[in-house]
């Protein structure tokens, strides 16, 4: 009687445990409605009815609670631990057309992150076994077998990344603008500032004048020259923001000396170029109180066709 008490007591326990940890599992009816439930609630845009039912998904997928992850918190470790891949296979014939915005910039973040880590970093031990290597394996593999968004878009992120170097600055320059309009989190901010520097490196002129501000607002020396120096070549080159900007800055003495002559030439320069308002505004004032020294050097450099020097 004794032993038949243990077993009892022993059995009774596994049974409960059984039942504790399948409490969150769902019939295939009960699954079926759910996703039915789901589908309806993002076709609706019901952002707190989603929210609700997609945990009761998620515990069925996972066993856990889902994370509250805005994209700040993005945690790559916690996607692979918890195997959320699991989710997300259940979520293959529930989600709307199209995903893009939902999970794209997510996505190109991780894709970006594991493509920095192969170019810059291809020959250190264990590189493959990195988190956000892992996560782009992880997701890129997720639903292939099914034909699902997850992989689709994961492949999509990383053919994004790869079409940069043949890309047109003013291409990479609009994706730039578009990132800059986005909701400021950790993704976006992180993409942004990538884009830029492809580019700066790519010589789009307002990737290079957006540039010099920024090293004139560091006020560093070798910074600030470097500036100068852009900021002359690319109000040469015709950017007509240059010219304005270097205008003014020779009409005030900011960062660039004051010098009344070069500020008329190269309000002259932008005027020519198509500004009106306020370059004609101060021009017209400048001309008439040139000094004849300073009125000789602008008609030097316009009869001979030549840029003052900084």
């Amino acid at each position: 009687m004794k032993w038949f008490g243990i077993v009892f007591i022993v059995l009774g326990f596994g049974i409960a445990l059984y039942l504790w940890s399948d409490k969150d599992k769902l019939s295939d009816q009960e699954l079926q409605t759910l996703k039915t439930q789901i589908h309806q609630a993002l076709n609706e845009e019901n952002g707190e009815l989603y929210d609700k039912l997609a945990s009761k998904l998620y515990r069925h997928a996972t066993g856990d609670e889902m994370p509250n992850r805005p994209g700040d918190f993005f945690d790559p470790e916690e996607v692979i631990s918890k195997n959320e891949c699991k989710f997300e296979r259940l979520m293959v014939d529930v989600w709307p057309v199209p995903l893009d915005r939902i999970f794209q910039d997510t996505y190109r973040y991780v894709a970006l992150k594991a493509y920095h880590l192969r170019e810059y970093a291809k020959d250190a031990p264990g590189i493959e076994d990195h988190i956000f290597i892992k996560l782009e394996k992880f997701i890129l593999g997720c639903t292939k077998d099914l034909n699902g968004p997850h992989s689709k878009l994961m492949q999509e992120a990383i053919d994004w990344i790869g079409s940069w170097e043949t890309a047109s600055a003013d291409w990479i320059f609009d994706q730039v603008l578009f990132y800059r309009k986005q909701e400021k989190n950790k993704e976006t901010i992180f993409l942004e500032k990538e884009l830029s520097a492809v580019a700066l490196e790519k010589e789009h002129p307002q990737a290079i004048y957006e540039d010099i501000q920024r090293r004139f607002e560091l006020n560093n020396r070798p910074r600030v020259s470097t500036g100068m120096y852009n900021l002359v070549k690319l109000a040469t080159s015709g950017y007509l923001p240059a010219q304005l900007d270097i205008a003014q800055r020779y009409l005030y003495g900011e960062i660039f000396e004051l010098d009344y002559a070069k500020a008329a030439f190269w309000y002259k320069k932008a005027i020519a170029n198509g500004a009106e308002g306020e370059a004609r505004k101060a021009l017209t004032p400048l001309l008439a109180s040139l000094k004849a020294t300073d009125y000789f050097r602008l008609k030097y450099w316009e009869n001979r066709n030549e840029f003052p020097r900084k």
